[in-house]
């Protein structure tokens, strides 16, 4: 296993817990005006997973934060 793969692992686990919310925010924020619409046959298209996984970090930070 590479120091990337580790990396990644270790990101998706610290933020698996918030993933759910993020990805709530992020449907809010971008499928409303969305012109790609791959949600609708199941596949993910990259701008939503990158969001999700900005707003998931950013979520945490406020966490951190109120901590």
């Amino acid at each position: 296993m590479t120091k990337g793969e580790t990396g990644q692992i270790i990101e998706r686990v610290a933020l698996q817990n918030l993933i759910d919310e993020a990805m709530n925010i992020t449907r809010e924020d971008i499928c409303q005006d969305c012109l790609d619409h791959r949600c609708k046959s199941g596949k993910i298209c990259k701008e939503f997973l990158r969001r999700s996984q900005s707003y998931a970090w950013e979520i945490a930070a406020r966490n951190a934060e109120l901590n």
